[in-house]
């Protein structure tokens, strides 16, 4: 739901469903109703960063995954929530995958893959997982709030199959050094080429999209440390003790995938995020 400024009519910020989606079990009122309590992202969250297909993504600007591994959540509206990341990845189609993990799981992961010997090392995670379908504007009144019919787990004990890249857009600070301030930040694109690796250059509007019928979500998140100096964020890796907290979502129809990357350096600091675009990649007898 967009938020308008109260003058001028511009657009101040976006409050997504309800937690009770996500939590059913925490906001159970005593007389067995729902709580109504909605996250609420505007630009004032440094942590939130949005890109222009409408996909975002929400967390913390430092992560502490030391101490956050047993986390006691926060109070919103008289229940208390587990803290948690989100991302938001949009398709054609209207369609959009809003997966969350908690800090608890997270920062357990994030502690593992950060360890003594453990570069390189890859943890899945547990994450809620909603398929959301957007109205279109000539909906009934009674339509005119997203829809979804499921709501599932990740495939936690397995990691995403290979996938293709092939627009990658992504924001950072100049320097490395640099704390994070969102309105401060370079954005960039890269795209892939079948030729070679891709260029990075000015991030543009340009965003194709391709058509896809019914279909399921296949949804996964991980946290990884990897050592090398290449990928998606080897240019501006500035230590060995980097996080990189993903969630991916593959349309099971059209094999088109989305993911949001959130990078973290060794004192946890937010220092990058990257928006993946690209397809599944097939062995050539599928």
């Amino acid at each position: 739901e967009e938020v308008m400024r109260s003058c001028g009519g511009a657009v101040q910020g976006i409050r997504e469903i309800p937690l009770s989606c996500i939590f059913p079990e925490v906001a159970t009122n005593d007389d067995g109703a729902m709580a109504d309590e909605r996250t609420y992202h505007n630009r004032a969250d440094g942590g939130f960063v949005y890109f222009d297909d409408g996909s975002y993504s929400a967390g913390l600007e430092r992560w502490d995954w030391g101490s956050m591994m047993e986390d006691k959540g926060s109070t919103a509206g008289g229940k208390t929530y587990p803290k948690s990341m989100m991302a938001s990845l949009a398709f054609p189609n209207r369609r959009r995958v809003w997966s969350t993990a908690t800090l608890s799981e997270l920062s357990t992961a994030a502690s593992a893959v950060v360890g003594e010997g453990a570069k390189g090392r890859v943890e899945g995670v547990a994450c809620t997982v909603m398929d959301l379908v957007r109205p279109t504007s000539t909906s009934k009144e009674s339509e005119s709030a997203e829809k979804s019919d499921t709501t599932e787990d990740s495939m936690v004990s397995s990691l995403p199959p290979s996938i293709q890249w092939k627009r990658i857009q992504r924001v950072r600070m100049s320097s490395a050094s640099q704390p994070w301030s969102l309105p401060r930040a370079k954005w960039e694109c890269k795209l892939e080429s079948s030729e070679g690796e891709g260029r990075w250059n000015d991030a543009t509007n340009s965003h194709p999209v391709a058509e896809f019928g019914e279909s399921t979500m296949d949804c996964w998140a991980f946290v990884e440390c990897m050592p090398e100096v290449d990928g998606i964020f080897g240019d501006i890796i500035a230590d060995d003790g980097h996080v990189n907290m993903h969630m991916v979502a593959v349309c099971s129809t059209s094999n088109m995938a989305r993911s949001v990357v959130r990078h973290y350096d060794t004192n946890g600091m937010l220092k990058a995020v990257a928006f993946l675009d690209g397809m599944l990649a097939l062995n050539e007898d599928e």
